[in-house]
């Protein structure tokens, strides 16, 4: 049977009770996130098993109050308890709150930095596990109001990071710009150099941006064998990298 433990270098993640496990999505998004220098607070809209928060603690040595969220209460318990077993328990802190009923209710002001890897599966009938479903389907979360809320909740000056399917790219990009949320940045990944792109990561600023840079991240050369580029991003977390 396998361990529901996974261990990166500076801390390790326990997600038996959580219905989406780890995976490269997140481990990207929480590597390639734009975090602002002056970074006050984060919010880790979605947060499962805790795992950008997480990342985002070790990239920021701490320095940050993150505050990760969810509508699973056993995501947000689960979370918690990486949190508190994780050398950044003073600054980390897991909350119950459903993004598409309600606006800011999370006792705190507005965010310098926001991370989300989003439900974003479309269609089909629902699976018979409620809390999976939610962590997959984009009906648990609809994208418009994810957009609303993100602008309502970031500050001026502050970043949010997103990573979508390379299909959903330019829809992104027009509910984000519906709710004055600008691109700053993206970046295109695909599997290997042959392969179709198959994920966008995304920054967006209140800010628009003279030229917005580009960037594509392919992950393998061959099986197993990883890119520099890919090595280089996600070498700070993975415990055999």
């Amino acid at each position: 049977m396998p361990s529901s433990i996974f261990r990166f270098k500076a801390f390790v993640i326990e997600q038996e009770e959580v219905a989406m496990k780890i995976g490269t999505d997140g481990v990207l998004l929480g590597a390639w996130a734009e975090i602002p220098e002056s970074v006050k607070n984060i919010l880790d809209i979605g947060t499962g098993t805790g795992l950008l928060s997480l990342q985002a603690a070790q990239r920021t040595l701490g320095s940050a109050q993150i505050l990760g969220v969810d509508i699973d209460g056993s995501a947000v318990k689960t979370a918690a308890e990486n949190f508190n077993n994780s050398s950044w328990s003073s600054c980390l802190k897991a909350k119950v709150w459903d993004v598409t009923a309600e606006a800011n209710t999370l006792g705190t002001e507005n965010f310098d930095c926001i991370l989300c890897n989003p439900p974003f599966f479309e269609g089909g009938p629902d699976g018979p596990k409620r809390e999976r479903n939610m962590a997959r389907k984009a009906s648990y979360m609809p994208w418009p109001v994810l957009f609303e809320r993100i602008a309502s909740l970031l500050r001026d000056k502050g970043i949010a990071n997103l990573i979508l399917p390379f299909e959903s790219f330019e829809k992104a990009r027009k509910l984000a710009q519906d709710n004055y949320l600008f691109l700053k940045r993206y970046c295109l990944v695909k599997g290997h150099k042959d392969a179709p792109v198959k994920r966008v990561l995304l920054s967006l600023s209140r800010e628009k941006s003279e030229e917005i840079k580009e960037e594509v991240l392919i992950i393998e050369v061959a099986r197993h064998q990883y890119t520099k580029a890919f090595y280089e991003l996600v070498q700070p977390f993975y415990l055999k990298l």
